[in-house]
């Protein structure tokens, strides 16, 4: 077989491959995929909240170095609220709008000294990546009727009542300008 009817074979083989093609979207992304950090665990209730936080965010570096840039979380949702005020059921149910890497970090990031160290650390690991924050306006007493129930179905939880006070009681208040990208704020609902 001569180069020549090679060539044209291949030419021939990769046609048909463009012809197939030609019905397929004109741009392939990649899809939406979440990574979900949980800053605070149950097992953190003994120690001292804004160490343990920062312990936690320390692991998100491995998320972003030597990483290939599909790989990179695009956009990073920092959750804000009280314990039971719903920030794990709202990772479940939202739906990405941006393509590849979705991070969320659920935890209470109740000080603005942790979202600062937050923003920080991710700004300097992607200086180009979204930071939202979602902040959830659950009222204390809602948290109070879920913990409740949670205790009363007999689920292993090490939470206190007297923690969800203490969270309120020391809760700062997101500021625009503490450096997020957006402010998301998730008001409780039925």
């Amino acid at each position: 077989m001569s180069s020549f009817t090679r060539t044209v074979e291949h030419l021939t083989s990769e046609n048909k491959l463009l012809k197939a093609q030609q019905d397929l979207p004109e741009s392939i992304g990649i899809l939406p995929h979440r990574k979900v950090i949980n800053v605070i665990m149950k097992s953190d209730l003994h120690c001292d909240l804004f160490t343990r936080s920062l312990d936690r965010v320390n692991d998100i570096d491995d998320l972003f170095i030597g990483k290939h840039d599909s790989q990179v979380p695009r956009v990073v949702y920092v959750l804000c609220g009280n314990f039971l005020s719903g920030k794990s059921s709202w990772i479940k149910i939202h739906q990405p709008s941006v393509s590849g890497v979705n991070l969320y970090l659920d935890g209470l990031n109740h000080t603005k000294a942790i979202r600062t160290v937050i923003i920080k650390r991710i700004k300097k690991l992607s200086p180009g990546c979204r930071i939202v924050c979602v902040r959830l306006l659950t009222p204390m007493d809602i948290c109070l009727e879920r913990f409740k129930k949670v205790k009363a179905g007999g689920k292993a939880f090490d939470l206190s009542e007297s923690w969800i006070y203490k969270v309120e009681d020391a809760f700062e208040e997101v500021d625009v300008h503490e450096g997020f990208s957006s402010i998301e704020c998730v008001v409780y609902s039925l």
